[in-house]
């Protein structure tokens, strides 16, 4: 898995959990295994997130939020085609777990439609969004203000 997170980040600081997690669903949306780095638990999906498929989504991120407490989340997207209505509703729910118990969630390689559709929604001042996974992940490490 290519995140582009910087060298200096890598090497002893990224740890995967004893399972791996890669749930892919028949209808074309894929949540791939967590990585660990450091500070932040990262999270990648591909692929187009529909209503039929949004399930699959949900569970991944239930399973994101769950690894430390309070949550930082990276969501890397940068492989995502599409997000429908219902995939930002479980982007919306999660970024509001994560800061009702006191963390931080950061949105990675957010492809322009998709960004389109956000805005469209009027949901792109919810989300904070990095060019990449390195991005996010350095600064949540450093723990700067969204």
């Amino acid at each position: 898995m290519t995140t582009g997170v910087p060298g200096s980040l890598v090497g002893e600081s990224v740890q995967r959990p004893p399972w791996s997690l890669s749930m892919s669903d028949r209808l074309d949306v894929t949540v791939s295994e967590f990585v660990i780095i450091g500070y932040a638990v990262v999270l990648r999906v591909e692929g187009d997130i529909t209503a039929a498929n949004c399930a699959t989504v949900q569970r991944g991120l239930i399973h994101a939020l769950a690894l430390q407490q309070p949550p930082h989340l990276v969501i890397d997207l940068t492989e995502l085609r599409s997000c429908d209505d219902h995939g930002l509703a479980a982007l919306i729910g999660a970024d509001k777990y994560v800061r009702e118990t006191g963390g931080r969630m950061i949105l990675a390689g957010v492809n322009d439609p998709v960004r389109r559709e956000m805005r469209r929604q009027g949901l792109a001042g919810m989300f904070v969004f990095r060019d990449s996974v390195g991005q996010a992940v350095v600064e949540l490490k450093m723990g700067d203000p969204a």
